[in-house]
């Protein structure tokens, strides 16, 4: 699927940002029917814009955030959110660090990929097939 660049906006990471951002692109009357905010507290914000202009989550629009916030599956529409091991990345740093440290490592750059995990709550609107 080619990018549409017209569907990517700037926003920011807090609900503030989220909120502010989400709400201009329903002033202009373009709202698309999902979207994916930079992560859970953007998402969280443009939510709160999305029903306050009387849209439906995940009806009108779904919705997936980045995080997994601690108190993502208590709001209200519980949030859709990429998780991942915050544990295994500080794990990850530490060692490298170390091996700095110690001089068992020259290069400053290091590839380490951490698996993502989609966590499918009711925002997507995907939860009901699978709960089906």
């Amino acid at each position: 699927m080619p990018l549409d660049e017209t569907l990517v906006r700037e926003c920011g990471f807090t609900e503030s940002d989220g909120y502010r951002s989400m709400s201009a692109w329903i002033a202009e009357g373009n709202v698309p029917p999902a979207l994916f905010a930079a992560n859970d507290p953007a998402a969280i914000g443009a939510m709160t814009a999305i029903t306050e202009a009387g849209l439906r989550i995940p009806d009108d629009v779904a919705i997936v955030g980045g995080g997994n916030i601690h108190y993502g599956d208590m709001l209200r529409v519980p949030l859709t959110t990429v998780a991942w091991s915050t544990s295994e990345m500080g794990q990850n740093a530490a060692r490298l660090l170390v091996a700095m440290v110690e001089g068992k490592k020259r290069s400053k750059e290091q590839h380490i990929i951490v698996e993502p995990e989609l966590v499918v709550r009711e925002s997507c609107g995907a939860a009901k097939a699978i709960l089906a």
